[in-house]
């Protein structure tokens, strides 16, 4: 018995060495395997300084915070390259353009404007006498009057003693000329007609109404006294302008002169009219540009005989311009974004893959609506034109190089990278359920910092900044899911509070902007439409955007200044 038992034992030893040999050291490879894998998934970086990348949980070698874990993927693109999800892309309303050689020769730029009356023509026909007016017959907007008209009847009571001392020195005109001369020189009667004052000497009775006769032909275009009321010589009855040649006045930003000249050609297109073309040239330049619209206005003269152009009339006109150099590379003003003094783009390196890099370019003449490239792209390549900083936003939330992170003394990766650069990691940005309802929850606060800054509030806007931080920290102690998100935006919220004045409030409104414009571009369900606005005048005309509950554009980086400067750019449902 004991035999069989010791028999049993040894075959069973035999039998565990045996598959530790067939079996172990596989399975320690698929261990190790498995273990390089897991560590491959991702990486520990810092909220605040996403270049530190560690694959140990640790603390932050530059501020000591503690680093957030963030998930990446094996791909085949290089490090300076990420990924956005196609949802992401088609919620951000994303767009690119394939760089084609000289793909815009004949650009235009577009102008807007009305239609004003040619002040050269205008004219202000006054009260010849002091007195009531009795009867007015041209009183309404329109009426053409000509010179020499009768125009009214006035009450003067201060010519009725200059009437009688008139009629005395009648007696005594043969004479004493010299006499009869000054009486009917005096007292507003040189301003009497001829025929009247001859009327006067034959009937010898005096008159209490008088007539007005128009000084100024043209077209009545505001009325400014009424019958009844009294009026002073000299005071305005009505304003005229010849409306046979007509001023369209155009609102033209600084940006947009690019060498512009008087003579040069230019399509004014009437609203008012099916955008009937008239062909004109520019007749004026004003030399003093506004500083609160940053405009200069433009003049152009335009024929109006047949009456059909009426002041007030909104038009729109496009200045033509060429390249001057044909082999150019041109790309549209929306892909840019600026950073100091630097401009850089966001390229889609393959065509198939939503895979994005930043790439610095150096820019040369602005033609129309377009930037000629001198150097970091070239034809062929495709780059994005709308929703860049969304794109940037993505870029800096996955750590890598984007517009928010830049420093102006650190050098640009070319996006044209050789193949030993082309092993890498890429993060792409995904938000939990969860994390939508906690941005979700965020936006009013977001809502009521902007508004502070549209009424240029600067005590409100630092209050608002410091209860949506608040929040943060609350966020913060609550979840781990997004608080490397948090930790960016509660640095820009720091920035608000702590400013010094409103200027420094809205510089730093900018990036948590974009940020929470990359976040909420990937929130599939809102509880109501969430509105992308943008203005190209902000930040010496880099560009501004912001989020609204509400499609009027209300600009909080100018306020009264250029309240409505703006357009909605996307639309977030």
């Amino acid at each position: 018995m004991k035999q069989k038992i010791v028999s049993y034992i040894i075959i069973l030893l035999i039998g565990l060495f045996l598959g530790y040999l067939f079996f172990g050291s596989n399975n320690d490879s698929t261990s190790n395997q498995t273990n390089e894998s897991t560590a491959n998934t991702g990486s520990w970086t810092c909220s605040m300084h996403p270049k530190v990348q560690s694959e140990i949980e640790g603390k932050c070698p530059l501020c000591a915070m503690d680093l957030v874990y963030v998930s990446a993927q094996n791909s085949t693109f290089s490090q300076s390259q990420f990924k956005m999800s196609e949802d992401a892309i088609a919620l951000a309303n994303i767009e690119t353009f394939t760089i084609g050689s000289n793909v815009n020769e004949n650009s235009s730029t577009t102008l807007s404007g009305k239609i004003s009356t040619n002040t050269k023509t205008d004219g202000i026909q006054t009260s010849i006498f002091t007195g009531r007016i009795e009867k007015l017959y041209t009183n309404y907007v329109g009426q053409k009057v000509y010179k020499g008209q009768k125009i009214g009847m006035i009450y003067s009571p201060e010519l009725i003693p200059a009437q009688d001392e008139f009629l005395n020195s009648v007696k005594y005109r043969k004479t004493h000329e010299r006499l009869f001369t000054a009486a009917r020189n005096s007292d507003g009667l040189w301003k009497v007609p001829d025929a009247l004052i001859d009327s006067i000497i034959s009937t010898g009775k005096t008159i209490e109404t008088f007539p007005i006769y128009a000084d100024v032909s043209g077209t009545i275009t505001e009325v400014m006294a009424r019958e009844g009321d009294f009026y002073k010589e000299g005071d305005a009855i009505f304003k005229t302008s010849d409306l046979r040649k007509v001023w369209a006045i155009f609102d033209c930003y600084e940006n947009q002169l690019n060498g512009l000249k008087k003579g040069d050609d230019i399509k004014v297109y009437v609203k008012g009219l099916s955008q009937k073309l008239i062909k004109a040239k520019i007749d004026f330049i004003e030399p003093i540009m506004d500083e609160l619209s940053r405009t200069i206005n433009i003049r152009v003269v335009l024929d109006n005989r047949e009456g059909t152009l009426k002041p007030g009339m909104f038009v729109t006109a496009q200045l033509g311009s060429k390249s001057s150099n044909k082999n150019s590379i041109n790309i549209p003003k929306s892909a840019v974004l600026w950073t100091g003094k630097r401009s850089v783009v966001y390229v889609k390196p393959f065509e198939n893959e939503s895979v994005f890099e930043m790439a610095e370019v150096r820019l040369g003449k602005r033609i129309g609506d377009y930037y000629e490239v001198l150097e970091g792209v070239s034809e062929g390549d495709i780059i994005v034109t709308q929703g860049a900083f969304t794109v940037d936003a993505t870029a800096e939330l996955g750590g890598k190089k984007s517009m928010m992170s830049m420093s102006e003394n650190e050098p640009m990766m070319n996006h044209h990278n050789d193949e030993k650069d082309l092993k890498g990691k890429a993060t792409a940005f995904h938000l939990s359920a969860q994390s939508e309802n906690h941005f979700r929850a965020l936006l009013k606060y977001y809502i009521d910092l902007k508004d502070a800054l549209i009424k240029s509030d600067f005590t409100r806007a630092g209050i608002k900044a410091k209860v949506f931080g608040d929040e943060i920290k609350k966020l913060l102690k609550s979840t781990k899911n997004e608080g490397k998100e948090l930790h960016v935006i509660k640095r820009n919220l720091n920035n608000i509070s702590n400013a010094k004045t409103l200027k420094s409030q809205r510089k730093a409104f900018k990036p948590l902007s974009d940020y929470l414009i990359s976040i909420f571009s990937q929130i599939k369900s809102l509880d109501s439409k969430v509105f992308v606005q943008h203005c190209d005048c902000v930040d010496d005309f880099t560009g501004g955007s912001w989020l609204s509950l509400d499609s009027k554009v209300l600009n909080p980086y100018f306020g009264d200044a250029m309240l409505n400067c703006g357009r909605v750019e996307q639309i977030y449902k």
